[in-house]
């Protein structure tokens, strides 16, 4: 009996051992994985913290490139302004303005033929009023002159611009008939646009006379405005203006509004003291009508540069 109790307390005692054993294991399990799941959860923390602090600084790094990059254009366009400003004004107080660019020829070629279809759209429209093919609610006298003068107003556009565009590109002066008709064709276009209804409206015979008379008086008046402001008073050929651009390149020059001529000198005495003076290369000045040097200047620079002056056109 005793042997069996003793058996029995031993069972008990090494029962409470291995359990106490299992337990200090499990626990000493438990603790090393919740110290492992401790540990990665703080460097998990870390490395989020980390990489939030990293794209906070990419983005302050970025925010602060754009605020430097438009801090330095404002910077230089305002430098640029101060500059313009600088240029424009001279120590007496006249403002000199930096020419527009040349433009494009071709545009300028485009926008004139079709100024000049709109214009001879116009001239059949004034030719079927006259000839009463269409009805306005008005006489006919009063359609015949508001179609008269739009004609007008298209064809003088027309003709401006193909000079314009003759500035930019002129034609060579090889041939002196070809030269002419290039740029004049403003006068060719003038007749174009307004012969024909003369024509018509005098050999009408449904036309009253009064009627036809006024219309016809009316046409003449736009045909010879039209072909005076088409036909070019001051042309420069190819080869003029090759020569300037030579010969002045690098060279500011100067001209007014009004006139046909540039000047090599701000203060040359043909300016008169002007107020209103352009500045730019002579390229710039041909193309603003300014075809030929001013006499002053051009003595001037003859004395100067006898063996250059032949080559620019006075």
């Amino acid at each position: 009996m005793a042997e069996q109790i003793k058996r029995t307390v031993k069972k008990a005692s090494d029962s409470t051992k291995k359990a106490a054993s299992e337990t200090k294991e499990t626990v000493k399990k438990n603790v090393t994985e919740a110290a492992e799941k401790a540990e990665s959860t703080a460097k998990k923390t870390v490395e989020k913290a980390g990489n939030a602090v990293k794209d906070t600084a990419e983005k302050a790094k970025t925010t602060t490139k754009k605020t430097v990059s438009k801090a330095k254009e404002a910077a230089e366009e305002t430098t640029e302004k101060v500059k313009d400003t600088s240029e424009k004004i001279r120590e007496n107080g006249r403002k000199i303005p930096q020419a527009k660019p040349t433009g494009n020829a071709t545009l300028y070629r485009i926008l004139a033929v079709v100024c000049w279809v709109i214009a001879i759209g116009l001239e059949v429209c004034a030719v079927l009023t006259i000839l009463e093919k269409i009805e306005l609610p008005m006489p006919i006298i009063w359609g015949v002159i508001i179609f008269l003068v739009a004609d007008l107003i298209f064809c003088v556009l027309g003709s401006q611009l193909w000079k314009k565009a003759n500035h930019i590109d002129p034609a060579s002066e090889k041939n002196p008939l070809k030269f002419w008709l290039w740029n004049n064709i403003g006068v060719i276009m003038a007749a174009v646009a307004f012969l024909p209804f003369v024509i018509l409206a005098l050999t009408s015979k449904n036309t009253d006379q009064k009627t036809k008379t006024i219309a016809v008086i009316a046409a003449v008046a736009c045909l010879a405005i039209s072909g005076l402001a088409g036909y070019d008073w001051n042309p420069i050929s190819q080869e003029q203006k090759s020569s300037a651009e030579h010969i002045l390149e690098g060279v500011d020059v100067y001209w007014t509004n009004f006139g046909h001529r540039y000047h090599l000198d701000m203060d040359c005495s043909s300016l008169g003291r002007s107020e209103n003076l352009t500045k730019g290369t002579v390229t710039e000045a041909i193309a603003d009508g300014k075809t030929h040097l001013c006499k002053f200047c051009y003595n001037k620079f003859a004395e100067e540069n006898p063996d250059l002056i032949n080559l620019i056109a006075e």
